[in-house]
């Protein structure tokens, strides 16, 4: 699949990289401020739709219960076929999920980047390595990135719908003031970090020809 090559995972990390840069530095405290005053409406709504992902996705239940169905299919079908040809799928969509979520968790705590509610009520707060800080990277942005993007790649009849509820998850984010949009920027690069690394361990994209049975 052309979507799955080196070359192109590769020059959309960058762009993705480079618009996080440049979103840090010039976009997202300018963008909270025009959201709290003038977009209010928007946050409202934004609210609503992180509601009702959480819902769909059972945040609830647990972050990494998607993750773990996919983990537990992936066994089965090592069991049942005595190897990975089909369990390789299942253990892709299930181990970017994972390691986009625990990654991007673990930047959180290196990065300690002030939320833009922390930063709307001081308007003088410091941006990033502020003790506890958690907006970058966005957690929720990495489950829909890590989750979606996959499988995107594998199905790519679907693959602008399934972009497209990320891109909605992680602006809703944006709009409801809890993160900034380079935070949400950011789980993305993760996200396809991570597609890159496993695709390349489990050999993709040639056992990517087939959807998952």
């Amino acid at each position: 699949m052309d979507e799955m090559r080196p070359k192109t995972l590769t020059w959309l990390t960058l762009g993705l990289l480079a618009a996080t840069l440049l979103s840090v530095a010039l976009v997202d405290r300018p963008l909270a401020l025009l959201i709290n005053e003038q977009l209010r409406g928007a946050t409202r709504i934004a609210s609503a739709v992180t509601t009702a992902l959480e819902w769909i996705f059972a945040f609830e239940v647990s972050k990494y219960l998607y993750a773990f169905v996919f983990l537990l299919v992936a066994l089965v079908f090592n069991v049942w076929d005595r190897g990975l040809r089909r369990a390789r799928l299942w253990y892709f969509l299930g181990t970017t999920l994972i390691l986009s979520r625990v990654i991007s968790g673990t930047l959180k705590n290196v990065f300690e980047r002030v939320r833009p509610r922390a930063f709307l009520e001081s308007r003088a707060s410091p941006d990033f390595f502020v003790d506890g800080g958690s907006s970058f990277p966005s957690g929720h942005a990495a489950f829909y990135f890590g989750l979606l993007f996959p499988l995107a790649l594998l199905f790519p009849k679907m693959k602008w719908p399934l972009l497209g509820i990320a891109a909605l998850g992680a602006l809703a984010r944006v709009f409801d003031l809890d993160h900034y949009l380079g935070d949400v920027l950011a789980s993305a690069v993760v996200a396809v970090l991570v597609v890159f690394l496993l695709a390349r361990l489990l050999r993709f994209p040639s056992a990517m020809n087939k959807e998952p049975a």
